[in-house]
């Protein structure tokens, strides 16, 4: 045996413990770069990728997101943890908290994301029963689409509400990627107000129509405040205890930034101009899931749908104390207050069952007492909250009819 091979098996007998700890070391760092690679990718938003036709689309598409920095990035998560899984093109991580979220727990909010799969129990109920008509779902505050995605893919045919420029562009890459339908409503002005009209569901299983605006109880225009290294929180108070700045965004026509005014439209008005409300027996439309995660302006947006005549069977609705006093909502308890009289069930936000404090006639007695019993012990439960608030920022509302809780039991 040659010299220099029989050093080299004494080599590997006394230092085999090592290579093998080596060998292993470098296995799990290639597994790792792998698993990056395979679900996470940072590219500019102006880049596409190539050979691979629906995520280049979707970047393309209007650059994904607005041309305010050119050198701003964007990033593709191939594949979420909800049911059923999806890919999401977002602001980079250093830019929005949200994508930090996302992009290490697979969720843009657990417990919202669980919500839409459990009300899809309800979907699938009145399949049974041959409920033929198209669900209905509304997004107010889409963000970057992830909900949005979801209900879609769940079957709801989504109006998705986002008012910002740059994450409305977002909004639209992403039900592009996933493979969804994108309808477009027809837009016919008026002396006032931009009105949508001509509104067809001619496809089956989800959808989503996206559209730019913000919601209110009223039509007009308003300024949207962002904070700074969250892209996708924007809000349209004057003003807020977060140090937030107008929301500048780059004209390329003069070469030069300015405060674009953003449209804020009457909900009810709009859903009676598409036909979607009022219903009856013989309407096309279930209203099934109403989302809202406005930055302050929920209780508006509510009044603006007048939630006492357009009841969605199930209801979502972020509770952040702070912004909405910033909005003008002197007792942010109100909010709650409107759900509650509107014939909504507050449920328990892990198993979505109802809060405790609601007897057998919860929304449905007509006794003075029994009302005023729920209305104090929704007051003291809003009081507890706004308490906590102050510490935990903001919690996740989830309520349901008292007729949609009691289908979902039988199922």
């Amino acid at each position: 045996m040659p010299e220099y091979y029989s050093a080299f098996l004494q080599f590997i007998v006394r230092y085999r413990s090592r290579i093998l700890f080596g060998l292993l070391a470098v296995f799990l760092c290639l597994q790792a770069v792998v698993f990056v690679g395979q679900n996470i990718l940072q590219r500019p938003a102006s880049v596409s990728f190539s050979g691979c036709k629906e995520q280049s689309a979707a970047v393309e598409q209007k650059h994904a997101i607005n041309e305010q920095q050119d050198a701003l990035e964007v990033v593709w998560l191939k594949h979420t943890k909800t049911k059923p899984s999806f890919s999401m093109l977002m602001f980079a991580p250093n830019v929005d908290f949200v994508t930090k979220k996302i992009v290490k727990q697979g969720f843009a909010e657990r417990d919202t994301a669980s919500f839409i799969e459990f009300t899809s129990l309800q979907l699938l109920m009145e399949s049974k029963n041959k409920n033929n008509k198209k669900k209905i779902a509304i997004d107010m505050g889409a963000n970057m689409g992830f909900h949005s995605v979801h209900m879609a893919l769940l079957g709801c045919h989504v109006l998705s509400f986002e008012p910002s420029p740059d994450t409305f562009d977002l909004l639209q890459a992403n039900i592009r990627l996933n493979g969804l339908p994108l309808l477009q409503l027809h837009t016919e002005q008026d002396s006032s107000n931009t009105l949508w009209t001509n509104f067809t569901l001619a496809v089956s299983g989800g959808s989503v129509t996206p559209i730019q605006a913000g919601v209110s109880n009223d039509s007009g225009t308003g300024n949207l405040i962002r904070l700074p290294g969250s892209s996708g929180m924007t809000t349209f108070a004057a003003s807020t205890s977060f140090h937030m700045t107008p929301l500048l965004l780059n004209d390329t026509n003069t070469n030069s930034t300015n405060v674009p005014n953003i449209q804020l439209v009457w909900t009810d008005q709009l859903l009676s101009n598409l036909g979607i409300i009022p219903q009856s027996s013989s309407s096309d439309f279930s209203l099934h899931l109403l989302k809202v995660d406005v930055e302050g302006y929920e209780l508006f947006a509510l009044q603006g749908l007048d939630l006492h005549k357009k009841k969605f069977k199930c209801l979502m609705v972020e509770f952040f104390p702070s912004l909405l006093q910033s909005c003008g909502v002197a007792d942010p308890v109100e909010l709650l207050l409107y759900i509650h009289q509107a014939g909504y069930i507050f449920l328990d936000e892990k198993t979505f069952q109802r809060r405790p404090f609601y007897d057998d006639q919860a929304n449905t007695s007509t006794d003075t007492t029994s009302n005023t019993h729920e209305n104090n012990h929704i007051r003291a439960w809003g009081d507890d909250m706004v308490a906590k608030a102050k510490k935990d920022g903001h919690f996740n509302l989830f309520a349901m009819t008292k007729s949609t809780i009691d289908d979902t039991r039988t199922t």
